[in-house]
């Protein structure tokens, strides 16, 4: 897991629940929109009030939730098409685990979370600069814990590898970012299925992810 420094009243419930979103089997889901924007709205439960002072003052009407996909959709523009290569890392097959210096050389997610933390942390970063590092620092957060965001350039991240879920044919890249949730979550709404695995989250758990000991 990487949890920057800064901010830490806002980021580590963010980190929290994508953790713990993969941590239990039960509970488990992809990173699609829908899974982006689940992760965003179980973190805002969980904030302290001065970090939701935080927020409301960085992003003023919008909220974690709403802003979850900004990053996917921006990538997309010529402003914004420098940011592709931020949405993974590339982990060495074989390897015990990820290397920065064999890893992330020049940029991938790992690096872009630190920079972005580092924004929000500069007392000189203008306000569109805080609120830009914020709405990418939600979306790659997720992103680093989607197990295949941090894969093998082999095999690109799973979407080369080829797998059959319910009788469908999909990649298993695929699988993760989309075709799991909408199985779980059926004709139900995203932020309904986020209330239930919030709800699923008991003291002990956070205590747990926040290294205090359990009851």
């Amino acid at each position: 897991m990487v949890a920057p420094k800064a901010l830490p009243a806002l980021e580590k419930p963010i980190a929290i629940t994508t953790i713990l979103l993969l941590l239990s089997p039960s509970l488990a889901l992809a990173w699609g929109e829908d899974g982006h924007k689940v992760v965003a709205r179980i973190a805002e439960k969980h904030l302290t009030p001065k970090a939701k002072q935080a927020v409301a003052r960085i992003l003023g009407q919008e909220t974690l939730s709403s802003v979850a996909v900004w990053a996917s959709g921006v990538r997309r523009t010529n402003r914004y098409r420098w940011t592709a290569p931020l949405h993974f890392v590339n982990v060495a097959k074989g390897s015990a685990g990820y290397d920065a210096a064999r890893d992330c050389p020049m940029s991938c997610v790992v690096q872009a979370i630190d920079a972005f933390a580092s924004t929000l942390r500069n007392p000189n970063a203008s306000a569109e600069k805080k609120e830009e590092a914020l709405k990418f620092l939600v979306y790659f957060v997720g992103d680093l814990h989607q197990p295949l965001h941090a894969g093998h350039f082999e095999d690109r991240g799973g979407n080369r590898i080829r797998v059959k879920f319910f009788r469908r044919d999909t990649n298993l890249h695929r699988l993760w970012d989309s075709g799991m949730i909408k199985q779980r979550r059926g004709n139900g709404r995203w932020d309904t299925y986020a209330n239930g695995l919030n709800g699923a989250i008991t003291p002990n758990d956070e205590r747990s992810w926040d290294g205090a000991p359990s009851d």
